[in-house]
C-alpha cells in the first residue's frame, strides 16, 4: 500500500515538472506597442505570369506601399490605435516587350502619373486611423474623413487638369489677343468646363459624394485593398500561450498586385524563439474549386481561376508583437479568360503558371 502511494506521488511529481517546464517554454504574444513610437515600413508584391500559349507574353505586376504607424492610444481591453499614413506607392507593370505603367508619388508631391492616375493621387498626405486587437486582428478602419478628403483631392486634381487643357486650347485659339486679354479667355473657358463637369453630378457637393462613395471600391485604398495592406504588416497572433512547433488558425489575405486580394484561412506555426524574435510560419492553400478572382478595375473585369500553395515567414517582436520582417511566396496555376476579339487564335480561356511574392520589411 505504502509503495502504491510513493509510485502515486512520484508520477504526480514527475507530471508536475514537466508540466512547469513546459510553462516555462510558452511564450505569450501580445500586440502591445509603444504609444507614440513610430514605424516606417514598406510592402512590395510581385506577380509575374507566364501563359502556356505560344504568342502571348509574360507579365510583371510589381506594387509598393511604404507607409508610416504610430500608435496613439492603447484601450482598455487591449486594442491599440494607430495613425496610419501612406508615404509612397509606386506600381510598374510590363511585359517581356512592352512596359505599360511606370506611377509612382511620394508625398513630398514628387510624382510621375498621367491623367488617368488622378483617383490614386487623390490619397496623397490623408492620414487614418486602424484600430487592431491586441492579437493582431485588423478590427477597424476609421476611413469616413479619409474618403471624404480622397474626393475633395480627386476633384481639386480633375479641376487643375481641365485648367491645363484650356491653357494649351487658349494658346491655340486665343493666338492673336494680347497677354492679359488671353489670359482671362483661358480661365474662363476652365471655369466654364469646371461648371460642366460638376452639373454632369448635379452638383459640386453631389460629385464629391460621388467620388467618395466610389472610393471604398478603390484598387489602391478601397475597404477591401487596405484590410489586405494592412493584414501584411500585422501578424495573426495565437489566442494562448504556444511553444515552438505549436500551431494556430489565423486569416491570410494576399494581395495580387494585378488581380486583387485572397483570403484564405491559414495555419499558423511557431517555429523559433531566438533574441526575443518569434520566427512564425503560415501555409495556407487556394483551391481551383474557390470563388474565381476578379481583376482591378484599373486593369480589367476578367475573372481569373487559380489555385496553388501560400508559403509566408514571419518574424515579430516577443516584446511588442510589431511585425520586423514577412517574406511569403505563392505559387499559383490556373486559367485566364480570353476577350471575345482573341479567342479565335487562343480560345476561350489560356492556361497560365504565376508565382506571386510579398515582401514586408522595416524601413525604419
Amino acid at each position: 500500500m505504502v509503495t502504491r502511494r510513493r509510485i502515486a506521488v512520484l508520477i504526480l511529481s514527475v507530471a508536475t515538472i514537466c508540466s512547469s517546464a513546459v510553462g516555462a517554454d510558452a511564450v505569450d504574444l501580445q500586440f502591445h506597442p509603444e504609444i507614440g513610437k513610430k514605424q516606417t515600413m514598406r510592402m512590395t508584391s510581385r506577380m509575374v505570369t507566364t501563359p502556356s500559349v505560344p504568342g502571348l507574353n509574360d507579365s510583371e505586376y510589381v506594387r509598393t506601399f511604404t507607409v508610416e504607424l504610430e500608435p496613439t492610444f492603447i484601450d482598455a481591453d487591449g486594442s491599440v490605435i494607430m495613425r496610419v499614413t501612406i508615404i509612397r506607392v509606386r506600381e510598374d507593370v510590363s511585359s517581356s516587350t512592352n512596359k505599360f505603367i511606370e506611377y509612382h508619388f511620394d508625398t513630398n508631391g514628387k510624382h510621375e502619373l498621367d491623367r488617368s492616375a488622378g483617383k490614386s493621387i487623390a490619397f496623397r498626405d490623408e492620414i487614418f486611423a486602424i484600430v487592431i486587437s491586441a492579437k493582431g486582428r485588423l478590427l477597424k478602419l476609421n476611413t469616413d474623413k479619409f474618403y471624404t478628403a480622397i474626393a475633395e483631392n480627386r476633384i481639386a486634381h480633375e479641376d487643375r487638369a481641365i485648367l491645363f487643357d484650356a491653357e494649351i486650347e487658349g494658346i491655340r485659339k486665343y493666338k492673336n489677343d494680347d497677354a492679359a486679354t488671353r489670359s482671362r479667355q483661358i480661365i474662363a473657358d476652365a471655369e466654364n468646363a469646371i461648371r460642366e463637369t460638376n452639373e454632369k453630378y448635379g452638383s459640386r457637393e453631389k460629385r464629391k459624394e460621388t467620388y467618395k462613395a466610389e472610393a471604398p471600391e478603390h484598387s489602391y485604398y478601397g475597404t477591401i485593398a487596405l484590410r489586405t495592406l494592412f493584414n501584411n504588416f500585422l501578424a495573426q497572433l495565437p489566442t494562448e500561450p504556444v511553444q515552438p512547433n505549436d500551431s494556430w488558425p489565423g486569416l491570410v489575405m494576399f494581395g495580387l498586385p494585378c488581380e486583387g486580394p485572397m483570403q484564405l484561412q491559414g495555419k499558423y506555426t511557431l517555429k523559433a524563439v531566438e533574441n526575443d524574435v518569434c520566427t512564425i510560419l503560415v501555409d495556407a492553400r487556394r483551391n481551383a474549386s474557390d470563388m474565381p478572382i476578379g481583376m482591378s478595375p484599373d486593369v480589367g473585369s476578367m475573372r481569373i481561376i487559380l489555385e496553388g500553395a501560400y508559403r509566408a515567414t514571419i518574424k515579430v517582436d516577443q516584446t511588442t508583437g510589431l511585425v520586423l520582417g514577412r517574406e511569403a511566396v505563392m505559387d499559383l496555376r490556373g486559367k485566364v479568360p480570353m476577350p471575345p476579339e482573341q479567342r479565335a487564335k487562343f480560345g476561350n480561356a489560356v492556361p497560365v503558371q504565376s508565382k506571386a511574392t510579398v515582401t514586408v520589411e522595416v524601413v525604419r
